[in-house]
């Protein structure tokens, strides 16, 4: 993931918005990016995914438009993507990243957009959602 070394936080964390919830209103936005912080580990401890924001974002398998066969990767790179778009993504990610966005999604570490597969992820199956925002499902309680 070297073409994303470059980035800070803030834009790292904009991309992810962009490539996961470019649609979605600002709640929507605000949600996925919330399952960064959600990820990350109480002081002291550590969880498998990550314990910086970089290293949660950019943990493999965790954020598709991360992947490398995700259709908007390539788009991703790009310094300006969709501007109101990018605007409304970076805006999203200094909101959340600053600890502005309290946790209104119980919990929840991982989310998928049911509209988008043609099943649930395997770790999504009979489980219950935490929250529905948007066109997006978030779950809790998932290691």
């Amino acid at each position: 993931m070297e073409e994303f070394e470059a980035d800070d936080d803030v834009t790292l964390l904009a991309r992810l918005i962009w490539g996961e919830a470019r649609g979605e209103r600002l709640a929507g936005k605000l949600a996925v990016a919330r399952t960064v912080l959600n990820r990350l580990p109480p002081i002291g401890q550590s969880r498998w995914w990550g314990n910086t924001v970089r290293e949660v974002m950019l943990w493999p398998a965790q954020y598709s438009c991360f992947n490398d066969e995700h259709l908007r990767r390539g788009l991703m790179r790009g310094s300006v993507l969709e501007p109101l778009a990018w605007r409304d993504c970076v805006d999203a990610a200094r909101l959340v990243l600053s600890g502005y966005v309290r946790d209104f999604i119980g919990g929840a570490t991982h989310y998928y957009a049911p509209a988008r597969v043609a099943e649930p992820p395997a770790w999504a199956v009979e489980k219950r959602a935490a929250a529905e925002i948007g066109g997006h499902l978030f779950f809790a309680g998932i290691e």
